[in-house]
């Protein structure tokens, strides 16, 4: 069903025997660039950026004496693994995992750095059985829209919203790898492990952590059917309640409480991943945490119960001064935060599994979290995710029988996770996650804004792409932020290198190429209305040539006209040449200074679309990176503008209220153009997404 469509005959491998041709039926291939177009692009993109592209870049694809050019590789490689060497659907998983290395090779920590969150807010929970009762919902709305996914009209309903006319719609392998599986640490780069849904072995259980506690707790029966809410609202219950015995009696305890059974284990996924690595190894030394390990990474989804003493109250940080917006800001703000990391080793940051797919966190404090990591899926997916778990909860009853029920945790069906502490590094380990956690709470600089003056209704009365609206304000505010902070003038301030996701998902195995927002007409355009203002018809002009240089860059990248994916693949096919051959030169091509400007992102933007009052957040890539993940409304605009305090170069907060004046400004042009009844040439409006 979502296997590609076509594969090509030629080249041949080491040995001469050729790759035959393979028919396979529904989404396109991946297509790899021919020479003349990726020096077209990249002529382009290198005259935007002001950096000259000094060589023709032939020997990039010709051969370098008995060895295959790069080029030439990738494509023979591509085409090998769509052939019938083996099943299909097997030899595209390969490959897909081969374009995952630059995910999964990441080395640093995935908090933060790697890992998206979305956040809703919530009245907080009058007691510890609402709370529980509202996690029951969550848990059963969940599983049922990963069953829905599995059924033909939801694949018929996702499909019939293709972006392509006439092709098969989008690939949706994605929404199939975010449940049922875990990110493994290894050396190098990790591994991920996807378990199988839909057959009498798929598992049955989801783990819940509580209190810095893991738990093992069944939600289907034998015949793989969801139990009663009412059974789930018990097991959920008692992991409560055994969790807070356990901890209650650690801390009464005189012992080290990293000696006790409440050793937040959890925190080890925050480490750099080869750290964590040398943990992994060392645990599983040990058969029973084989076994541990192995019921956490096939669980469907992770449910964090955050438990905060101070429930019945707003525990978030807000002022006691300001308007009730800017105090919904505020604690929103917080939130979004507290949904990267948990809020530090003595809030909730160790009260995850940061490897897993997926994680739902509910606050007793009064809020719903989905983190997700980010090696398998967009989020748009895991936004539909969230949209499907919600819609299917509220249909979940709860009996407030069962609510006033006297339960007893020793009858129900749960099981404690508890690693042994084989090492003393382990224990260590355990204490040097804590501190990063907290360092990497104290570091993020993360501001929300909820921006209500107009939405997507306003913007399309221009007619203009919504999306490509919001990308040229970011590029102006960005224009402006540099210019006042460093006292340049117009005509000296540029643009930065900028990143905004682009999907691929109408090809098979698609994930994004970066649409680079940073065009040589937005740049013109940020210089007029900086020295004329916004009541000026060239300005209008300007604005209009910005607005369609993005639209046809993002139609061009959604049609696989990008650059940066295949500079990837460049990279990849180079780094996997090389270990057969250590003596290979690297390609002048990247070495030229493209290429490294290409590199660093200073500004990280992704559109997340939903009707909901929810915020999806992210990290900045870097310490000098802004990032901005925003969802165009019909009225509003929500968007998050995210730094590090570390930075000198970049401010969240004072950045937000730049996107916020530019937003004005460029409606303010079009305003003007309106009323000077000007007949500019406009595109029809059209979704990136």
């Amino acid at each position: 069903m979502l296997l590609p469509k076509t594969g090509k005959d030629f080249l041949q491998n080491e040995n001469g025997q050729k790759w035959e041709e393979t028919k396979i039926e529904d989404n396109d291939t991946i297509p790899i660039k021919k020479r003349k177009n990726c020096k077209a692009r990249w002529t382009k993109e290198c005259a935007d950026a002001q950096k000259p592209l000094n060589i023709a870049l032939k020997e990039t694809w010709a051969n370098n004496g008995n060895r295959a050019g790069i080029q030439r590789y990738l494509t023979a490689r591509t085409h090998f693994n769509a052939t019938i060497q083996k099943s299909n659907r097997e030899s595209y998983r390969e490959l897909a995992e081969w374009w995952c290395a630059a995910y999964l090779g990441f080395r640093e920590s995935v908090v933060v750095n790697v890992s998206p969150a979305f956040v809703l807010d919530l009245p907080p929970f009058k007691s510890v059985q609402s709370w529980i009762q509202f996690a029951t919902q969550v848990v059963c709305g969940q599983h049922k829209a990963i069953q829905s996914v599995l059924r033909p009209e939801f694949v018929n309903s996702v499909k019939s919203s293709s972006l392509k006319s006439g092709s098969s719609g989008p690939c949706l392998i994605q929404y199939y790898r975010l449940y049922n599986a875990c990110r493994v640490p290894e050396y190098n780069v990790d591994k991920y492990v996807v378990y199988p849904s839909g057959a009498p072995n798929s598992p049955r259980h989801i783990v819940v952590m509580c209190l810095n506690q893991m738990y093992s707790v069944d939600i289907l029966d034998q015949e793989m059917r969801l139990l009663d809410p009412d059974e789930i609202y018990r097991r959920l219950f008692a992991v409560y309640m055994t969790s807070s015995m356990s901890q209650s009696s650690s801390s009464s305890s005189t012992v080290d409480p990293l000696a006790s059974s409440v050793v937040p284990f959890g925190a080890l996924t925050a480490l750099h991943r080869d750290d964590w690595t040398n943990c992994y190894k060392l645990m599983s030394q040990d058969s029973d945490n084989v076994a541990v390990f192995e019921r956490i990474h096939s669980s469907m989804f992770v449910l964090c119960l955050d438990y905060d003493s101070g429930q019945g109250a707003t525990t978030g940080e807000t002022s006691k001064e300001g308007t009730s917006s800017e105090k919904r800001r505020q604690r929103v703000s917080f939130l979004s935060r507290l949904s990267l990391h948990g809020g530090g080793s003595k809030r909730h940051s160790c009260n995850r599994w940061f490897d897993k797919t997926m994680q739902i966190a509910v606050g007793s404090d009064g809020y719903l979290a989905v983190l997700f990591e980010h090696s398998t899926a967009e989020g748009t997916v895991s936004s539909h995710y969230t949209v499907l778990m919600e819609q299917f909860a509220a249909d979940v009853k709860v009996s407030d029988a069962v609510m006033s029920e006297k339960i007893s945790p020793q009858r129900q069906s749960i099981t404690p996770l508890v690693f042994k502490v084989n090492s003393p590094e382990i224990v260590q380990s355990v204490l040097k996650a804590k501190q990063l956690l907290d360092h990497t709470a104290e570091s993020l600089d993360l501001n929300v804004c909820i921006f209500d003056s107009f939405g997507k209704s306003v913007i399309k009365t221009f007619k203009v792409s919504p999306d490509a609206f919001f990308q040229v304000s970011l590029q102006l505010a960005m224009f402006r932020y540099l210019k006042d902070k460093y006292g340049t003038s117009p005509d000296e301030q540029t643009l930065v290198p900028t990143y905004e996701s682009g999907s691929l998902r109408n090809y098979r195995w698609g994930r994004t190429d970066t649409i680079r927002s940073a065009s040589k007409e937005a740049l013109q355009f940020a210089r007029m209305v900086s020295k004329l203002g916004s009541q000026d018809l060239e300005v209008c002009r300007s604005l209009r040539e910005a607005i369609s240089s993005h639209s046809k860059y993002t139609r061009d990248v959604m049609s696989m006209k990008g650059v940066d994916r295949h500079l990837m693949g460049l990279k990849l096919a180079y780094n996997e040449l090389l270990k057969k051959d250590p003596d290979l030169q690297m390609p002048q091509l990247f070495k030229e200074p493209f290429h490294a400007y290409f590199s660093e992102i200073l500004l990280s933007s992704s559109q997340v679309p939903s009707e909901r009052d929810g915020f999806v957040s992210f990290g900045p890539t870097s310490l000098d990176c802004t990032g901005v993940c925003y969802n165009i409304q019909k009225s509003s605009i929500l968007f998050m503008v995210s730094t590090f305090h570390a930075s000198e170069r970049t401010n969240s907060q004072l950045f937000m209220k730049y996107v916020e004046k530019s937003l004005d400004t460029l409606k303010e042009v079009f305003e003007f153009e309106q009323s000077s009844h000007i007949g500019a040439k406009t595109e029809k409006p059209k979704s990136k997404l």
